[in-house]
């Protein structure tokens, strides 16, 4: 027991108490997994590997100022502009024209 004494008299709030012991099932329940999909998920109409040829590819995402938009309103506008500011810049020595995506 754990306490100082204050007048002859041992304080109480001071006393420590002993560690609860884990209980092993409580310490398994947290990381179990289901063995099977639940119900709620219906996947009979999903395609395998819908997106993963475009996903292969990878892609470079950003984000243009709303009024930067109306000069350039696509990829391709984009592009464009890009390649003739290396051309001018000098910072390029080849530009190869990227193959356009079949929609």
């Amino acid at each position: 027991m754990y306490g100082t004494r204050s007048a002859g008299k041992l304080s109480e709030s001071l006393v420590q108490d002993a560690p609860i012991p884990a209980n092993e099932s409580d310490m398994k329940r947290a990381s179990k997994q289901p063995e099977e999909m639940r119900a709620h998920y219906d996947f009979s109409k999903g395609v395998r590997g819908k997106y993963a040829a475009e996903y292969a590819k990878g892609s470079n995402v950003v984000v243009i100022a709303p009024e930067l938009i109306k000069i350039f309103p696509d990829s391709q506008a984009v592009n464009e502009a890009l390649r003739t500011l290396m051309r001018v810049s000098g910072k390029g020595t080849r530009v190869v024209k990227a193959p356009k995506k079949q929609i």
